[in-house]
């Protein structure tokens, strides 16, 4: 979440002149999607040591380890087209904030869904159906959200230009 939601501040030294050269924002998109996706999938990797707690628990893991494949990794790249506060990654400074205060209200309130829609789907089908149900409803979620990655980065793409402007702006003031 931390890497997706400070996406273009990773790159706010050279944003302006990446703008500049007409860089495709899908492109660009789907390469930080790529780096999430992948510590995802390490992520899921490495949770095999769950198993010694049982096999609902690794479950569990897997079912919300493909729901954050599915829906969550586009909910971090969408926050971060709200995020403004650049990093300079050149700094020594002790966080990447500076020290500045760096809440951003929006960040938030699509942080909210990404912790809570997992869990009450999960609790939800749990309780009326069971555990395999549960974890099975996580997946098919992921899954949805895996199949249908090109219309939502179309919308993602399309909330990145709108902010383009104002993102500019902000990295120029900043450095």
């Amino acid at each position: 979440m931390m890497f997706g939601q400070r996406v273009p501040a990773w790159d706010s030294s050279y944003y302006p002149l990446m703008m500049t050269q007409q860089v495709p924002y899908k492109k660009f998109l789907m390469a930080k999607w790529s780096l999430i996706i992948l510590s995802i999938f390490i992520g899921m990797i490495l949770s095999t040591a769950y198993l010694y707690f049982g096999w609902e628990t690794y479950l569990t893991i897997l079912g919300a380890g493909l729901y954050n494949l599915g829906v969550n990794s586009y909910l971090t790249l969408l926050a971060g087209a709200y995020n403004k506060q650049a990093i300079d990654l050149n700094s020594t400074a002790k966080s990447f904030g500076g020290g500045k205060n760096s809440f951003n209200m929006k960040v938030l309130l699509i942080a909210i869904p990404q912790m809570v829609l997992p869990m009450a789907v999960f609790a939800t089908v749990k309780y009326f159906i069971g555990m395999y149900a549960a974890v099975a409803a996580l997946g098919l979620l992921g899954a949805a959200g895996f199949m249908l990655r090109n219309y939502i980065f179309d919308f993602i793409v399309n909330v990145y230009k709108t902010q383009k402007y104002s993102t500019l702006e902000a990295f120029k003031k900043e450095n």
